[in-house]
């Protein structure tokens, strides 16, 4: 929000790790894992290194990309909304979505929230259609999928701010903020080496190592260089074979 704020956080951050860091090194001294330390900094450094650098983007392909997908995603929404007989219906709205679907139509919720309510999260709503639903039911179901997919990758990685999609609770976390833009005009998404369990790499704003194949000609590189992809398959696994033997 302003510098005087990120100046606070990171003194705040600062005092907490000072605080933390003695019974931490204790622990993972009694428990001779204090060697990977080392290891896990190099990481770290690594990480930091590459969210500074960031990516480049070929902001012709970028804005390609998003009029095509938001032409696609007024033209599943016109027919949703269409087919509900309602041109303000919201298919971010779990209720609304679910009013349809459990009111309306009458079906049986396949799933319940932590609130109590019906879910209409996509593992719900395939779970409806695979225990046989009619063909407006398959196809207003279809048209959500594809409205809420198409509003993710446009706010995540377009930048397009969509009306209503804080009601979608169908996302991992929380909602994509979209791409993280430096005044280089750089991507920068930010890396991490201690988020998931297994130590994999993870990154977010945006999220590049997911990111659907639709947008990834807009992600590029500076003349004279070679953009390269490549995938540890299974690697974790692949490690605690080499470990066990």
């Amino acid at each position: 929000k302003s510098d005087r704020v990120l100046h606070k956080y990171n003194a705040i951050d600062c005092i907490a790790t000072a605080r933390i860091w003695p019974p931490l090194l204790a622990d993972a001294q009694r428990l001779q894992v204090y060697h990977t330390y080392p290891i896990d900094m190099v990481v770290t450094e690594v990480c930091r290194h590459m969210s500074k650098l960031g990516i480049a983007i070929d902001w012709a392909a970028q804005k390609r990309i998003g009029e095509r997908l938001y032409r696609e995603f007024r033209e599943s929404l016109s027919k949703l909304q269409s087919l509900v007989d309602d041109y303000e219906f919201n298919p971010f709205s779990h209720k609304q979505v679910g009013r349809f679907l459990f009111e309306r139509k009458g079906y049986t919720p396949t799933e319940i929230t932590k609130t109590g309510e019906s879910s209409t999260a996509k593992v719900a709503l395939l779970k409806l259609v695979e225990q046989g639903v009619d063909h407006e039911t398959a196809t207003f179901v279809d048209c959500v999928f594809s409205v809420r997919d198409l509003g993710k990758i446009l706010s995540t990685y377009i930048g397009m701010t969509l009306p209503h999609m804080h009601e979608y609770e169908d996302y991992d976390d929380e909602i994509p903020d979209g791409l993280s833009i430096g005044p280089d005009g750089r991507s920068h998404p930010t890396w991490n080496a201690h988020v998931v369990p297994t130590s994999r790499l993870s990154c977010y704003r945006p999220g590049v190592q997911q990111q659907p194949e639709v947008v990834r000609e807009m992600f590029t590189c500076e003349e004279d260089n070679i953009l390269v992809g490549a995938d540890g398959e299974q690697m974790e696994v692949r490690l605690l074979a080499a470990v066990a033997n």
